[in-house]
């Protein structure tokens, strides 16, 4: 088995590549100057959301464990509408295989 292997991970993700010009290369590329699609944006929010009221969360359960339940089921709902919106986004491209380490992240383009 070779060494590297221990910490390099293979899976299928939905990759937009966009090609940067030669003056964007010091840019923040979390900024708003480099588009994301309006959906990923949308799952980054809700997920961020998400981690801001995980731990309200538990405490209402803990509170009113029927309550606790019912919340997350609507959330689960939510995540389920966002995640179709995602697939069903034809603007995206598909699956591709990639590989990821602590060196990085390989692909094949």
């Amino acid at each position: 088995m070779e060494r590297r292997d221990f910490y390099r991970i293979e899976d299928r993700i939905r990759l937009t590549i966009t090609p940067m010009a030669s003056t964007d290369e010091r840019t923040d590329p979390y900024s708003a100057d480099f588009p994301i699609p309006h959906n990923i944006r949308l799952l980054n929010q809700l997920n961020a959301i998400d981690d801001e009221n995980r731990e309200l969360q538990r405490q209402l359960s803990d509170q009113n464990r029927a309550l606790g339940y019912y919340l997350r089921a609507m959330n689960d709902k939510i995540d389920l509408l966002a995640q179709h919106m995602v697939l069903a986004d034809e603007d995206l491209p598909g699956d591709q295989p990639v590989s990821l380490s602590e060196g990085g992240l390989s692909y094949f383009h």
